[in-house]
């Protein structure tokens, strides 16, 4: 009787790149294209993580003391003090940047708290209530501060 020899395969093909994630590095697999696709966690490097963090934290803080200063109650006869229309578009812009940083901080929380066992939990993840509200907070961010900046630019 002959004998079945199982020879290594070099490469895989699949749907969905979590089952790449399992296979052992020397093993070629190929799945579709997505930015999405990281065995590594939320962010490719410890470069973008550390970014993220310091970013999400100064944002934060920066914003929370230009909202501060410019809501507390200036007197009027002050010369320096900044004109209402003006401060309007500041604590917007600040709001909108705080809520940026929000964005980046709940970001950087998620890539901490999954770690390298993000692909396990990438489409759920993905799919879930709160990745769609920090979505949200992003995108209206994003929107508030070039509305922002350009109705500032025409006045």
């Amino acid at each position: 009787m002959g004998r079945l020899t199982a020879l290594p395969l070099e490469k895989r093909i699949s749907d969905g790149y979590s089952i790449c994630c399992f296979l052992n590095e020397n093993v070629g697999c190929f799945t579709p294209p997505s930015p999405f696709a990281n065995c590594d966690g939320i962010f490719y490097s410890w470069v973008l993580r550390i970014s993220v963090w310091v970013v999400s934290v100064v944002a934060i803080a920066i914003n929370l003391m230009v909202l501060g200063g410019r809501c507390k109650p200036t007197r009027r006869q002050d010369p320096t003090a900044v004109k209402p229309t003006e401060n309007v578009f500041l604590v917007n812009l600040a709001v909108a940047d705080f809520l940026m940083g929000v964005y980046l901080l709940a970001i950087a929380i998620a890539d901490a708290w999954f770690g390298a066992d993000y692909f396990l939990h990438s489409e759920k993840w993905r799919l879930g209530t709160v990745c769609g509200i920090i979505g949200i907070i992003g995108v209206l961010s994003s929107v508030v501060s070039l509305l922002d900046l350009t109705i500032k630019t025409i006045d």
